[in-house]
Parts: C-alpha cells; sequence; structure tokens
C-alpha cells in the first residue's frame, strides 16, 4: 500500500496525482494495512542497529561475513 500512495504523489500529470485530501483518506496513511502485508519496518531503527554492530565489531576486532571481499 505505500508504494501505491507513493506512486500515485509522484505522477508527472497533475490531473492524475493525488490531492492532499486524497492522501490524508488513504488508507495506509490511516493505518488501515491489510492483515496479509508484512509489518513495516523501522529504518531508522534499522540504521541504528547496524551503526551499533559496526562500532561494536571494529570494537572487538570481529570481521563478520559480510565484511569480508569476495574474490
Amino acid at each position: 500500500m505505500p508504494k501505491n500512495l507513493i506512486s500515485q504523489l509522484l505522477d508527472v500529470n497533475p490531473s492524475k496525482r493525488l490531492t492532499a485530501t486524497e492522501v490524508t483518506s488513504h488508507p495506509w496513511t490511516l493505518g488501515s494495512l491489510d492483515a496479509t502485508a508484512p509489518n513495516p519496518t523501522n529504518v531508522l531503527d534499522l540504521m541504528k542497529d547496524y551503526a551499533k554492530e559496526m562500532k561494536d565489531c571494529t570494537n572487538n576486532g570481529e570481521v563478520h561475513d559480510w565484511h569480508k571481499k569476495s574474490n
């Protein structure tokens, strides 16, 4: 649903683009997510966790698989 909303907001044709009223009444904006859809992920929290892992990794001298270069 968020992709649908964003694509409608970015439509280059102003007559097809959503209005502010339509955005506020969109199901995703109202929190009416489909129960079968995956739960949204908080990207900021994921980035913070990743930064912490990177800091811990460099402080401990550990090298994880995702740090190794592939040949």
